[in-house]
């Protein structure tokens, strides 16, 4: 979206696994209206920008015909490779197909027409907790761009980002279902409360990454394009200032002390049946697995605001956005 926006910009070639362009462009616009961005008035003045390609990331030469390849190789002047399997528990050589060799066919493709590359990589583990098998899989990829620069001469801009958040939609399609912040506050509303804990939070809006990703890639600055990853997270925020912020949409929501909301989350998982609703035994089951996880995520992001990181960046929550994405969360419980 952000880049078929632009004035300057003509064409944006979209890779889709389908089996054909009709359904590779019914896939991209199945996309654009679960994550809420097709209800704006110019909608289809920039998605008629969009170029729909059947291919897999996956695949030497993405699939294509050598006729195909040829003709987006002398047709595309940049590529922004996001493409990627997302999964937390699966082991790197799982993930690699797509995450490794996806990048490498793109860098392949980038070598052929002498074009920059920005790949979106993932934060480094905080404080000194063990990389996901994901994380791993995306430390071979960032590999991979530099050894491309040094051998092929081929650019790129590594970023490793953060958690990315709803942008300028207040639907509750725009949520990010897998998404940390989006799950514990599943579990909250689910219970009714929410706890008061020493935890920091940074998430960037959707619409704000994005286009700080359109402006890389056209302004194609070389120092951006040195293949050394660079961290891009957003602002920090405390926990308890998010929930402040979320309260006016979702008035039903008490405070409580962190221990007490522990011990109800663990309660309900394991009791809560028939006094609890199916909603909230699973939210409460799921957040017993991924709790550890978020808390160690979540409390190192505080030491990180406590020592005076993160205030300063230009992608950033506010009360605003706060407001949005409380009334997302309070149409999704509805």
């Amino acid at each position: 979206e952000s880049l078929a926006r632009r004035a300057d910009v003509s064409a944006v070639v979209a890779l889709v696994r389908a089996p054909g362009v009709e359904a590779a462009a019914e896939r991209l616009r199945a996309t654009c209206a679960r994550r809420a961005i097709d209800g704006d008035a110019d909608f289809e003045a920039w998605f008629a920008k969009v170029v729909p390609l059947p291919g897999d990331v996956s695949k030497e030469a993405f699939g294509l015909s050598e006729s195909e390849y040829a003709r987006l190789a002398c047709s595309v002047h940049s590529v922004v490779h996001a493409a990627a399997e997302v999964n937390m528990l699966k082991p790197a050589a799982a993930l690699a197909p797509t995450n490794v060799g996806g990048t490498s066919h793109v860098l392949a493709l980038a070598a052929l027409a002498n074009m920059p590359v920005l790949f979106t990589s993932t934060i480094l583990p905080l404080d000194g907790a063990k990389p996901t098998g994901y994380r791993q899989s995306k430390g071979a990829a960032e590999a991979l761009c530099v050894e491309a620069r040094d051998k092929f001469g081929v650019p790129s801009a590594v970023l490793q980002l953060g958690d990315i958040g709803i942008g300028r939609s207040s639907s509750r399609r725009a949520l990010p279902d897998e998404d940390y912040v989006v799950i514990i506050l599943r579990a909250c509303i689910a219970l009714g409360r929410f706890p008061l804990a020493p935890w920091s939070v940074s998430i960037m809006p959707v619409n704000q990454c994005a286009d700080m990703i359109a402006g890389i890639v056209l302004e194609a600055a070389a120092s951006r394009f040195s293949s050394e990853p660079r961290e891009t997270k957003g602002n920090l925020v405390e926990w308890n200032t998010l929930c402040e912020w979320l309260l006016p949409a979702l008035p039903a929501l008490a405070p409580c002390s962190l221990d007490e909301w522990k011990a109800d989350i663990a309660y309900v998982a394991e009791f809560g049946e028939p006094t609890h609703s199916s909603r909230a035994v699973a939210s409460a089951k799921r957040m017993v697995m991924l709790l550890p996880a978020m808390e160690q995520e979540f409390s190192a992001e505080d030491r990180r605001r406590q020592q005076g990181e993160g205030t300063n960046g230009d992608l950033y929550i506010d009360q605003e956005w706060g407001a949005r994405f409380g009334a997302a969360l309070a149409a999704e419980a509805e």
